[in-house]
């Protein structure tokens, strides 16, 4: 990832609203020196864009984006470092929509932590995830990745017991429970 802007430029750049999760522009100085070495950029705000959304297109891949000063960035990434005054390792969005950018549905965790919290495959046959059917025993088989990096298993035959395993190390692992449709 890309470092950002200072978290004190960002904040001369825009304004947010932890409340409804959304940047607005703000009016800035005419000049900024730091972003591009021995260079003079000119980066003097339109007035007509002054209380606007700011980085709010939508991107394909379910994100908000634009660009500040040239640069492209995504919104999420620039909240957190406004908030918290320091670049983040991956921000996941608890509740699994990569466009709600309420702080209180953002979390710098790593890549490996993102990973665990990926909606559910609308393919899946339990409704649960990590929870597969075994296919020559006909039961079924809940799996679970371990803080230590470990993958551990918990067998039967019947589901609602698979499930119920696998929701219990969820809990204890700390994985964020979501479904095929959030």
């Amino acid at each position: 990832m890309k470092t950002l802007p200072s978290s004190e430029y960002l904040s001369e750049c825009f304004s947010y609203d932890a409340e409804t999760g959304v940047l607005t522009w703000k009016k800035r100085p005419a000049y900024h020196f730091d972003l591009v070495p021995n260079a003079l950029m000119r980066i003097g705000q339109s007035a007509k864009i002054v209380g606007r959304p700011a980085l709010n297109i939508l991107k394909k891949n379910g994100y908000r984006g634009g660009s500040l000063d040239g640069v492209g960035m995504y919104a999420h990434r620039v909240i957190w470092k406004m908030v918290n005054g320091s670049d983040p390792n991956v921000i996941d969005h608890i509740d699994g929509d990569k466009a709600n950018n309420r702080l209180i549905n953002l979390r710098n965790v790593s890549a490996s932590i993102n990973m665990r919290n990926l909606k559910l495959s609308g393919q899946s046959a339990s409704g649960v995830r990590g929870v597969y059917r075994h296919s020559q025993s006909g039961g079924w088989l809940a799996q679970i990745n371990t803080n230590a990096g470990n993958i551990i298993s918990f067998y039967s035959k019947d589901m609602a017991e698979a499930v119920e395993w696998r929701r219990e190390m969820e809990v204890e692992f700390g994985y964020i429970t979501r479904t095929a449709n959030g």
